[in-house]
């Protein structure tokens, strides 16, 4: 039997088995999940619940948007506190019905006015005073919660709602219950009692007039606050009945739109509604809802609609990281004209935070480029606060598209964005620098933040102590150090320094940032050698970072020492530290081409040094390295690796080796590429080879032996 089936019926024996069901299901779950909170069955037992050190944090954060969790996971379920709240919420109900002593039972005030609203033939007057006299009591005591509950009050309340014929009266009971409903001790009962299910009934029946409909709308908007009624209403069919009152839009349903869509916005919180939701059609439903109220947005109830509808398609952003069904209904062009006539900040909120969190997808970065999204974005720059903040991780994605970063340049962007990094508010300093990041790769954009001042800005706020902002400039810096009049002005602002001293903080994501920020400001032969011989730990900070299993530390770590082995000087320390040996044990088991990169750049430099050619070929890495041309489709990967193997072929036993791998196979091919780099690099790899084995030819005919020509 499926523990979430409830029947129909409001007996106790019903109720009972109601009870047991749910504390069935809640074991099941408690058995089956790591770290899971005690079951309702046991509500006098007590629940049990369940800064790493440098190199255990395998988490990417340039592959990652971990700063953006605030967007992917709006309204989301969390499972294990909504059983906790629920089982605290049983306890005091407990608690309280212990408390009342037999007098308070047979004294109970509301006895009288629960009998006055079902007693046969009692004048409308007096139902309409009980009403008004419990609407007006204070439910928030527990005391008066349990005696109302003993009085049977919610049963009959929803009793009523079913059977009066009288409007008002029922206005005024979908009323009381609805304030009863915020409150989760009555939350609890409904659920118990599955004092929903007449509710939807009459929403379902065409005869009900529209202000009951409205009414228990707003009913089911209230109770979607508790998981239990959310799912009691899509295991009812209410979800469809709700989205039918917005598929049929006539006068009738015009004046419940509002309320429905409130409602169906919140039972979206809900995993399961929103996979019901989507299966139904519900998405295009909303869509529709929002296009064709937004002619007359100016009107309050389509005002009320809209905002509504925007909230409910941000939900929509935690289940389909590729937003493939939001694409398809066309939910990127509806967010955009919705941005561009509203100027309600509640329904921007929710549009901007949507398309923060789909952004990163080349389709809506291309979508909103088509409906001027981005210029409607930057007119809320201005606005302090979440909505601020959410452009500001929008522009950031969108700005990855080349066409909308020329929009930002156009729109004089720079000069804000540097405004904002000014801010006290560290996160909203990070997120400005995110930007940066982005346009940053803009031969005009660069130029517009340098005359902005914003490097020297960035570079000051290197010495903060919040590592996700640390994080956030450091990865604008590696986007601005690629420039080279910026990389002399980071240089200028002692940007060098202090990015080396990231590289001891116990956080991974700084380091990765940091180190990337780095390379491009270590070209200079007076630049490297200062870091090697002057700064604090000097190369032996570079040496550690290879004990993380951090991809992007590794990478960059091994970037650092391909910059840094340039200096004879430093390449000889890094050589003693047996740093080869590490490059090595990366280059034979890396999946990543990151790593491969940069770690073959750096054999390449450490290979001039001594008899580090020979070191190298004995570290068995020459064939993982040809395998990189075939492994990998990198254009990145195959010029370093072109690099590295035309060091290592200048010796006679690696020519060797590498003739009987074939590595002049792929090394041919490469020379038929339009990179000048990788051109040259191969060419230079395949007359090694070859000279070393012309040499070995003469060498065995002068011997009497026989080898294979080339």
């Amino acid at each position: 039997m499926n523990p979430l089936h409830r029947s129909n019926g409001t007996s106790a024996a019903n109720l009972s088995m109601r009870r047991a069901s749910t504390v069935h299901m809640l074991n099941q779950i408690k058995q089956s999940a790591v770290g899971r909170h005690s079951s309702l069955s046991a509500m006098t037992h007590s629940s049990t619940a369940a800064p790493s050190e440098f190199g255990a944090d395998s988490s990417v954060y340039l592959d990652t948007e971990e700063d953006d969790d605030s967007f992917s996971s709006y309204g989301s379920d969390e499972e294990d506190e909504d059983l906790l709240h629920e089982k605290r919420t049983r306890e005091a109900m407990a608690s309280a019905d212990k408390t009342l002593r037999d007098v308070d039972i047979k004294t109970n005030p509301h006895l009288k006015l629960v009998e006055s609203l079902q007693a046969q033939g009692v004048a409308k007057a007096s139902q309409l005073v009980a009403l008004n006299t419990f609407s007006s009591s204070d439910f928030s005591q527990a005391r008066n919660q349990a005696l109302f509950l003993k009085a049977n009050g919610v049963s009959v309340l929803v009793r009523l709602i079913m059977e009066n014929k009288d409007l008002t009266v029922r206005k005024n009971a979908i009323a009381l219950l609805t304030k009863l409903a915020a409150i989760p001790e009555f939350q609890v009962t409904l659920f118990d009692m599955d004092g929903l299910k007449g509710p939807l009934e009459l929403l379902a029946d065409e005869r009900t007039p529209p202000p009951i409909q409205s009414a228990i709308m707003r009913l089911i908007e209230t109770c979607g606050e508790f998981y239990g009624l959310r799912r009691a209403v899509r295991q009812a069919n209410g979800l469809g009945i709700i989205l039918g009152h917005l598929k049929n839009m006539g006068k009738r349903h015009a004046a419940v739109a509002p309320c429905a869509m409130a409602a169906i916005d919140v039972l979206l919180r809900s995993a399961g509604n929103r996979s019901a939701v989507k299966a139904t059609g519900g998405l295009q439903t909303i869509v529709g809802l929002i296009r064709s109220t937004l002619s007359d947005h100016s009107n309050p109830a389509n005002e009320a609609t809209i905002t509504s509808a925007v909230a409910a398609l941000r939900h929509f952003t935690n289940d389909d990281t590729e937003f493939t069904e939001l694409v398809a209904c066309g939910v990127p062009e509806i967010l955009c004209a919705v941005l561009a006539k509203i100027d309600t900040p509640a329904a921007l909120e929710h549009v901007v935070a949507t398309l923060a969190a789909m952004a990163q997808l080349k389709e809506v970065q291309i979508t909103v480029h088509k409906n001027k999204g981005v210029h409607s974005l930057c007119k809320h720059l201005d606005k302090p606060g979440a909505l601020q903040v959410s452009a500001l991780v929008a522009l950031r994605h969108l700005a990855q598209y080349g066409p909308n970063r020329k929009v930002l340049v156009g729109l004089k962007i720079a000069s804000t964005i540097a405004a904002m990094l000014r801010d006290v508010d560290e996160d909203l300093v990070g997120r400005a620098a995110l930007v940066v990041s982005s346009i940053g790769s803009n031969p005009d954009a660069r130029q517009a933040i340098r005359r902005a001042g914003a490097v020297s800005i960035l570079v000051g706020h290197l010495k903060s102590v919040n590592n996700s902002l640390l994080r956030d400039v450091s990865t604008a810096l590696a986007t601005l150090g690629e420039d080279e009049k910026l990389a002399a002005d980071i240089i200028q602002a002692d940007g060098v320094r202090l990015l080396w001293s990231l590289l001891r903080v116990q956080s991974s994501q700084v380091i990765a940032a940091a180190a990337a920020a780095l390379v491009p400001l270590l070209k200079s032969p007076d630049e490297i050698a200062k870091v090697g011989r002057t700064f604090v730990g000097g190369l032996r900070i570079v040496v550690t970072l290879f004990k993380s299993k951090n991809e992007e530390v590794l990478g960059y770590a091994a970037a650092l020492v391909a910059q840094l082995a340039r200096d004879t000087e430093n390449c000889q320390i890094l050589t003693e530290s047996n740093v080869i040996d590490d490059l090595c044990r990366l280059v034979r088991s890396t999946q990543s081409d990151l790593i491969r990169q940069h770690a073959a750049s750096a054999l390449a430099y450490m290979a001039v040094l001594g008899d580090n050619r020979a070191a190298i070929g004995e570290n068995a890495v020459l064939e993982p390295l040809v395998g990189f041309f075939t492994s990998t489709g990198s254009p990145l990967v195959h010029r370093s690796t072109a690099h590295a193997l035309s060091n290592l072929a200048s010796h006679p036993e690696n020519a060797r080796v590498l003739r009987d791998v074939r590595a002049h196979v792929p090394l041919v091919k490469l020379m038929a590429s339009t990179d000048e780099v990788a051109q040259l690099a191969s060419a230079v790899a395949v007359r090694h080879i070859r000279l070393h084995h012309v040499k070995r030819l003469e060498a065995s005919m002068m011997a009497g032996t026989t080898l294979n020509a080339f």
